[in-house]
């Protein structure tokens, strides 16, 4: 009931969103496509994730899998539609779907069509129906980099029928200790902490050699603020502080409808912008190119990651990978990298420009570098462990 519920739900307003414009479109004989790319081929693995920031767990796992099984064909889906888009582009998976609404029917003709012979949701993808039809068949079902907490519905009295479906998964390999604990206190035992394996994956870009002379020469040998993935609230809290430290700014909007807004800020230019002489007179720099924020916390000297007065705060990994001090706003307890963070004292969260302004200037005069480096080494190789176990 509820999912024919939230399928006119997206009908609706599909008419002035976007992205439920795409789901919607992305939908269309979506099973049907699926059973007939995938027709009469053998060893298929299914990986799901949700969003984009999933996919980035999931791409160092897909290559080492496929470094180990190279005969075996990778079918990716996804819900999110700036996930689609990327994923196409990436050579470790074969085909690459919206996910088909969770319905008994869908779950049936996927999972005796596909045979997939392995599959690998990533985080926080529960779906009951396919979870049914996978374990029924007896599929092997890996959950990777899962974290979970006390607030979640399945701990909770009203959601118990929903863990008799979680004991059957095959394994879970989860976060942190206290995702084990929860996990065996509801009688699932089949429990390994990896950790995440988004560390090998920020690493590996860190590592991977990236210049842009267009934004060395905006620079200029001056201390660099990098606000990346940032909302409008953090661009409020942002803008009545740039006048008032020794910075310049580099700021990546999360949506492409903040830059109008940006570009009327004093001394702002796009990097798209064709101009190269006299960009070191600026003193923000947007950046509307989309792919390359994960390789610009290079040159930071201090970053500020947005979404904390949303949902949630973005990956602060990419930034702590180049091992400096990360800023945030208060809705992070959903993140534990940012928790482990605060507690190393390598970052803070602020829910005004006074705190942003304060964060500033105490990051300032601290050497953390190799504090950061330590935390980003010390968990690494989740990778390895989930690979020898599926």
């Amino acid at each position: 009931i509820f999912i024919e519920i939230y399928k006119t739900f997206l009908w609706a307003s599909s008419l002035f969103n976007k992205k439920h414009r795409d789901i919607i479109l992305g939908q269309q004989n979506l099973v049907k496509n699926i059973i007939n790319d995938t027709k009469n081929t053998k060893d298929i693995v299914w990986f799901h994730v949700s969003s984009l920031g999933e996919f980035e767990q999931a791409k160092p796992i897909i290559s080492a899998y496929k470094n180990k099984y190279a005969n075996h064909r990778i079918l990716m889906t996804v819900y999110s539609p700036s996930a689609y888009n990327n994923i196409k582009k990436n050579s470790d998976v074969d085909w690459i779907f919206y996910l088909p609404h969770d319905t008994i029917k869908n779950a049936k003709k996927i999972i005796s069509a596909v045979k997939p012979i392995k599959v690998i949701f990533v985080k926080y993808e529960f779906w009951y129906n396919y979870l049914s039809e996978i374990t029924k068949n007896n599929i092997p079902l890996y959950y990777v980099c899962v974290r979970f907490r006390t607030e979640q519905y399945f701990f909770k009295t009203y959601g118990s029928w929903f863990i008799k479906k979680l004991q059957s998964v095959t394994h879970f390999f989860v976060q942190d200790e206290s995702s084990k604990l929860l996990l065996n206190q509801a009688g699932i035992k089949q429990v390994t902490i990896t950790g995440d394996s988004r560390f090998e994956m920020v690493k590996k870009n860190a590592d991977t050699k990236y210049l842009n002379h267009k934004i060395e020469r905006f620079i200029n040998n001056r201390k660099i603020f990098i606000a990346g993935s940032i909302w409008e609230k953090d661009i409020e809290i942002i803008s009545k502080i740039i006048d008032k430290i020794g910075y310049k700014f580099i700021i990546a909007p999360h949506e492409t409808e903040n830059i109008e807004y940006l570009k009327s800020l004093n001394q702002s230019i796009c990097l798209s912008k064709d101009i190269h002489e006299g960009i070191e007179d600026f003193n923000i720099l947007i950046i509307d190119n989309i792919g390359i924020l994960n390789k610009l916390y290079r040159y930071a000297d201090i970053s500020y990651i947005g979404g904390g007065f949303g949902k949630g705060v973005h990956n602060i990994l990419e930034s702590a990978t180049y091992n400096i001090p990360t800023i945030f706003g208060p809705n992070y307890l959903k993140s534990k990298e940012a928790i482990d963070l605060i507690n190393l004292r390598c970052a803070k969260s602020i829910v005004n420009s006074s705190e942003l302004l304060e964060s500033i200037i105490y990051f300032e005069n601290k050497n953390l570098k190799d504090k950061i480096k330590g935390y980003i080494d010390s968990n690494l190789g989740s990778v390895n462990t989930i690979i020898e176990n599926i």
